[in-house]
Protein backbone atom coordinates (compact mmCIF):
# COMPACT_ATOMS: atom_id res chain seq x y z
CA UNK A 1 0.00 0.00 0.00
CA UNK A 2 1.02 3.36 -0.96
CA UNK A 3 1.61 5.73 1.98
CA UNK A 4 -0.61 8.82 1.11
CA UNK A 5 2.15 11.27 2.89
CA UNK A 6 5.07 10.05 0.09
CA UNK A 7 2.99 11.74 -2.61
CA UNK A 8 4.08 14.98 -1.94
CA UNK A 9 4.52 17.77 0.14
CA UNK A 10 1.96 20.10 -0.22
CA UNK A 11 -0.68 16.68 0.34
CA UNK A 12 1.09 15.98 3.82
CA UNK A 13 0.58 20.34 4.63
CA UNK A 14 -3.17 20.15 3.23
CA UNK A 15 -3.90 17.25 5.85
CA UNK A 16 -2.15 18.26 8.96
CA UNK A 17 -3.32 21.64 8.75
CA UNK A 18 -6.59 20.70 8.13
CA UNK A 19 -6.61 18.34 10.79
CA UNK A 20 -4.67 20.86 13.43
CA UNK A 21 -7.35 23.13 12.74
CA UNK A 22 -9.93 20.92 13.54
CA UNK A 23 -8.60 19.75 16.46
CA UNK A 24 -8.32 22.94 17.47
CA UNK A 25 -12.11 23.71 16.88
CA UNK A 26 -12.72 20.89 18.98
CA UNK A 27 -10.90 22.08 22.03
CA UNK A 28 -12.60 25.44 21.84
CA UNK A 29 -16.08 23.98 21.40
CA UNK A 30 -15.35 22.09 24.67
CA UNK A 31 -14.47 25.07 26.37
CA UNK A 32 -17.65 26.65 25.56
CA UNK A 33 -19.39 23.93 26.84
CA UNK A 34 -17.65 24.09 30.26
CA UNK A 35 -18.27 27.62 30.39
CA UNK A 36 -21.31 27.96 29.39
CA UNK A 37 -22.49 24.68 31.51
CA UNK A 38 -21.17 26.41 34.53
CA UNK A 39 -22.86 29.90 34.21
CA UNK A 40 -25.78 28.26 33.47
CA UNK A 41 -26.00 26.48 36.92
CA UNK A 42 -24.79 29.45 38.59
CA UNK A 43 -27.70 31.55 37.16
CA UNK A 44 -30.29 29.19 37.27
CA UNK A 45 -29.85 28.10 40.94
CA UNK A 46 -29.81 32.62 41.77
CA UNK A 47 -33.08 32.75 39.71
CA UNK A 48 -34.44 29.29 41.60
CA UNK A 49 -33.28 31.23 44.88
CA UNK A 50 -34.85 34.34 44.17
CA UNK A 51 -38.80 32.70 43.28
CA UNK A 52 -38.12 31.15 46.19
CA UNK A 53 -37.97 34.19 48.04
CA UNK A 54 -41.34 36.00 46.01
CA UNK A 55 -43.49 32.41 46.87
CA UNK A 56 -42.47 32.76 50.49
CA UNK A 57 -42.71 36.41 50.78
CA UNK A 58 -46.30 35.89 48.72
CA UNK A 59 -47.16 33.21 51.15
CA UNK A 60 -46.38 35.61 54.47
CA UNK A 61 -48.63 38.19 52.93
CA UNK A 62 -51.53 35.75 52.30
CA UNK A 63 -51.35 35.05 56.00
CA UNK A 64 -52.89 38.42 56.99
CA UNK A 65 -55.57 38.29 54.42
CA UNK A 66 -59.05 36.15 54.63
CA UNK A 67 -58.03 32.66 53.28
CA UNK A 68 -59.71 29.13 52.76
CA UNK A 69 -58.47 26.30 54.91
CA UNK A 70 -57.30 24.42 51.87
CA UNK A 71 -54.67 27.47 51.51
CA UNK A 72 -54.09 27.50 54.72
CA UNK A 73 -52.76 23.98 54.46
CA UNK A 74 -50.53 24.81 51.56
CA UNK A 75 -49.24 27.78 52.84
CA UNK A 76 -46.22 26.29 55.16
CA UNK A 77 -44.92 23.94 52.28
CA UNK A 78 -43.96 27.00 50.81
CA UNK A 79 -42.86 29.14 53.52
CA UNK A 80 -39.06 28.59 54.62
CA UNK A 81 -39.79 29.95 58.17
CA UNK A 82 -43.02 28.94 60.28
CA UNK A 83 -42.94 31.99 62.47
CA UNK A 84 -46.20 33.65 60.08
CA UNK A 85 -48.03 30.68 61.28
CA UNK A 86 -48.91 32.28 64.74
CA UNK A 87 -50.12 35.69 63.30
CA UNK A 88 -52.82 33.68 61.02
Amino acid sequence: MINPFRKGILFGTVVSAIVAVAGIVVIFVLITAYITAADTQKFFTKHLDELLDTVESTASVACFSKINSWQQSLLPACSRTTGWQALS
